[in-house]
């Protein structure tokens, strides 16, 4: 009877070590995702600032001081970004 007992608790004895380094192991599973995840995140922040920047260099900026409003013959009055007039490098209103 005794010798069941020494076997039991040798067993509890290993499944206490297997689970200590299931946790330990489980740990550094999770971090390393945690700090592939957080590298991914940086990623989407540096390529929606750039998306951002590139889309308002080709669209122009769209607020209201980018948008002029011209008085064409005295008659017709219209609206235009400025980058539009600014585009043809080389050109008096480019420079």
């Amino acid at each position: 009877h005794s010798e069941q007992s020494t076997m039991k608790k040798g067993n509890d004895d290993d499944d206490s070590t297997s689970l200590d380094e299931t946790l330990a192991n489980l740990t550094l599973v999770l971090k390393k995702k945690q700090q592939v995840l957080e590298e991914r995140e940086q990623a989407v922040a540096k390529a929606t600032a750039t998306l951002n920047r590139d889309r308002s260099e080709v669209f122009g900026d769209k607020s209201d001081s980018d948008v002029l409003h011209l008085n064409v013959g005295g008659d017709m009055t219209m609206a235009v970004l400025r980058r539009t007039l600014t585009s043809v490098e080389g050109s008096m209103l480019a420079s």
